[in-house]
């Protein structure tokens, strides 16, 4: 891969966008306490969606690779989005219920959540930057 030649997620951004697009739809059900049942969908949903949307931008010559060759002084970055992903999983793997058998809301968890969906969105926003930061 050129490093001018942008990988075909990028190119072609309809996959990555709608595949974010579908993370932040499910940190928003997530992080609706009052309604057990959607944040139970959103919190499923990530735990399907997140690992291939972050193994999808760490494949060889994708959208990683691909910042590092265009603009090697993003490498620490690129590298702490990595390590980040890394993080949001074990994060996202330790939430448990978010309300009880009831339907209560455990606030505990509930604070957890919360704290998960902060650190992603400030992931995604951190992404956003740098490849704006690389005119993409």
């Amino acid at each position: 891969m050129q490093p001018h030649t942008p990988p075909a997620q990028v190119r072609d951004g309809r996959e990555v966008s709608e595949t974010h697009r579908t993370v932040m739809a499910d940190l928003e059900l997530l992080v609706q306490i009052e309604d057990p049942d959607a944040a139970a969908h959103g919190l499923a949903n990530l735990r399907a969606v997140l690992p291939g949307h972050f193994a999808h931008e760490e494949v060889p010559d994708g959208v990683f690779d691909w910042i590092v060759a265009l603009a090697p002084y993003h490498r620490r970055a690129v590298q702490e989005l990595v390590n980040d992903h890394h993080s949001l999983l074990a994060e996202l793997e330790d939430l448990g219920p978010l309300h009880d058998a009831s339907g209560d809301p455990i606030e505990e968890a509930l604070d957890q959540a919360r704290a998960f969906c902060a650190h992603m969105r400030e992931h995604e926003a951190r992404e956003s930057e740098l490849l704006e930061a690389i005119g993409a």
